[in-house]
């Protein structure tokens, strides 16, 4: 009969290491997207509670549930700007050229502005994302915003009850920009 007294590694003291080093990755990516779901359900939890206690009706709390649960499996981030603000400038301004610099690219308004001016634009940028079915904006109402389309699609509608498509804007395609012309409040959307 043998009796184990001990187990030695011989040769392969490295890469023990190396898998102790990518389970601590594992560890530690497990433990951000914990962490970042903890979060969510936190504010998720904020919201219902505070529709409740206004007595807002089914309906609405209904899509709002939907919204959130939809930026969250869209982004997995509720709020780009608040994580963007805790970066210096600089960072701020590289890591939102790289993240938006391709939508501006794919809009031909901006295709040959000035590459300063780009910099500038991009740190403007606000992501905003909208359920199937939401209205952006309507017409006659003040714009203040411009806006563009990164992913999905955008329908103008019109007629009787909105109901018929008049134009289909897809990525690239961008909407608002008549409100950017305005001096000192807005102007009225046309479409």
């Amino acid at each position: 009969m043998h009796v184990l007294q001990g187990v030695r590694l011989r040769g392969t003291g490295a890469h023990t290491l190396g898998l102790q080093r990518l389970w601590q990755q594992i560890r530690d990516a497990v433990g951000t997207a914990n962490k970042a779901k903890a979060e969510f359900r936190r504010k998720m939890d904020s919201v219902v509670s505070y529709m409740t206690r206004f007595n807002i009706p089914r309906p609405v709390q209904d899509r709002v549930r939907q919204w959130y649960t939809y930026t969250w499996s869209k982004a997995r981030m509720l709020d780009e700007m608040e994580l963007l603000n805790q970066l210096p400038v600089k960072m701020r301004t590289d890591l939102a050229i790289q993240v938006h610099m391709g939508v501006l690219s794919k809009v031909k308004l901006f295709q040959d502005c000035d590459r300063q001016f780009l910099r500038d634009l991009v740190l403007k940028l606000k992501p905003v994302l909208y359920l199937p079915g939401d209205y952006v904006c309507r017409k006659g109402e003040i714009g203040r915003e411009m806006y563009i389309v990164n992913d999905g699609s955008v329908q103008v509608v019109g007629g009787p009850g909105g109901r018929l498509v008049l134009a289909t804007l897809n990525v690239g395609s961008y909407f608002g920009e008549i409100s950017l012309l305005a001096v000192g409040g807005g102007n009225r959307r046309t479409a």
